[in-house]
Formats: C-alpha cells, sequence, structure tokens
C-alpha cells in the first residue's frame, strides 16, 4: 500500500509541475460605418425590423448571435443561408441542418421562428486554430496592465490594424419576414465584419484575474496553450504501470484466482 501511495504523489507532482498554461487575450474591432459597440463589448446592429447582437466571450471566441425582433408579427432566421466568412470561405451556422419544405415552400428545418416583440440567441460555433504562440516575443511591447484585483501586472502587447491583423471575418445573417398565404418572404440580410486589433500575452495570468474576461466583456475572447501536455500524459502512462505493477504485488497472492 505504501508503493500505492508513493505512486499517488509522484503521479499529482508530475501533473502540477510538467504543464505550464500561457493566456492569450485578443480584442475584436470592427471597422464598419454602421453599427455600435457598447460599453460592455457587445457588437449591435439594428434597423426597424431586427437588432443583433454579437459577443465573442469566453475561450477560442465562441460566436454568440442575439437576434431580437421588433415587429408585431413573427421574423425568421435563415440559419442555412447565414454564414461566418473567414478568408473567403463561408461556414454555414447551420451546417448540419435538415431539408423538408413546408406549405409556404419554406424549408422549416433551417428557420428559426422569433416571436413578435422576442429574441432569440444562438452559438453556433467558435473560432478556432489560433497560432499566437508562434508570434516572435520582440514583437510584443511590455505594458502594464491593472488587473482584476486592483494590481498592475507586466503584460505584453501588440496592437493590429485591418489591414495587418492576424485574423478577420464576416458575419452574414439572413432573416425572413411576410411568406403569409401566396406572398413571398422577403430576405433581410445583416452583415458586420470583424477583426483583432489588439493581442495581449499574459503568461500565467487567467481569465478570472485579466480584467477584460473577468467582466465578461463581448470583444474579449483568450486562448490557452498548455506547455507539458504530452510529456505530462507519457509520464502519467508510466506512472499508471507502475501503480499496476505495485496493486498487483500488493495482493496477498492467497487472495488470488
Amino acid at each position: 500500500m505504501k508503493r500505492i501511495g508513493l505512486c499517488v504523489g509522484i503521479l499529482v507532482w508530475l501533473l502540477s509541475s510538467v504543464s505550464c498554461s500561457t493566456y492569450y487575450y485578443s480584442t475584436l474591432s470592427s471597422a464598419d460605418r454602421a453599427g455600435d459597440r457598447t460599453p460592455a463589448g457587445e457588437f449591435v446592429q439594428e434597423n426597424d425590423t431586427a437588432r443583433v447582437i454579437y459577443r465573442f466571450s469566453g475561450e477560442d471566441a465562441p460566436v454568440h448571435i442575439t437576434i431580437y425582433n421588433k415587429l408585431d408579427e413573427p421574423l425568421y432566421v435563415d440559419w442555412r443561408r447565414s454564414a461566418i466568412i473567414i478568408d473567403d470561405q463561408a461556414t454555414s451556422y447551420s451546417p448540419d441542418a435538415l431539408l423538408f419544405e413546408d406549405e409556404a415552400g419554406l424549408t422549416s428545418s433551417e428557420l428559426a421562428m422569433i416571436p413578435p416583440r422576442a429574441m432569440i440567441q444562438h452559438q453556433p460555433l467558435t473560432l478556432a486554430d489560433f497560432s499566437f504562440n508562434k508570434i516572435p516575443k520582440s514583437e510584443y511591447r511590455q505594458v502594464k496592465f491593472p488587473d482584476a484585483k486592483g494590481d498592475y501586472a507586466d503584460l505584453y502587447v501588440k496592437e493590429y490594424t485591418l489591414e495587418d491583423s492576424p485574423l478577420y471575418f464576416r458575419s452574414y445573417i439572413t432573416l425572413l419576414t411576410g411568406g403569409r398565404g401566396y406572398d413571398l418572404p422577403q430576405s433581410l440580410v445583416f452583415e458586420k465584419s470583424f477583426y483583432i486589433s489588439q493581442l495581449v500575452r499574459a503568461g500565467g495570468l487567467s481569465p478570472k484575474h485579466f480584467t477584460p474576461t473577468a467582466q465578461n466583456a463581448g470583444d474579449t475572447f483568450y486562448v490557452r496553450y498548455v506547455k507539458g501536455r504530452t510529456l505530462g500524459y507519457t509520464m502519467l502512462s508510466v506512472v499508471i504501470i507502475a501503480g499496476a505493477v505495485a496493486v498487483e504485488v500488493a495482493v496477498d497472492p492467497n487472495e488470488r484466482y
């Protein structure tokens, strides 16, 4: 049993020592003339028909969309004809939707109905495959950032313009109105572009201590890289095997089948 306890102790020590997280925090901006960014970091577009709100707070930039129907009749979101566009490559917000037609000729499984004066929320995907860890440290400038505890941390910051940003993407949303009786539904498009305007290399400063993410700012997301994860898994396998051997040795031979 002492050997088992020793193996468990080694396992805890290995997992705590070989893994080290580095956090990168990105701020998104938009160069579009239409729309606003609220103090909470939400991107808002609206007209007399609808209000569309974007948030990206969280790990790997989850695309969180809120659509409010301003009309006194139902409004429909056509997710199959709505997409995110990165590097001219469009990815539908509803890639797995089934196709069938209702009485009005609409593919109902692709549509989300918003009742009058109501809203829906949708998080179709996250933005992944970032390579921030490949950016040389020499490209950053060191600044003092206030953290969520009121202290100051020395972090590394890199600013971007629309032209040199490592990420630029567009969101394209199709809404449908009408479609009663013999009337054909009218489509309405909301399009919004975004780009990374600031990148912060924060070392081990976690999201709960980084002020924008601690305040759940809608224009800020984070990416976490873990060093030593492969080594940790390899050592974990070794410890598990050693633990199994220890258990085998510790079992009373008379109790074996």
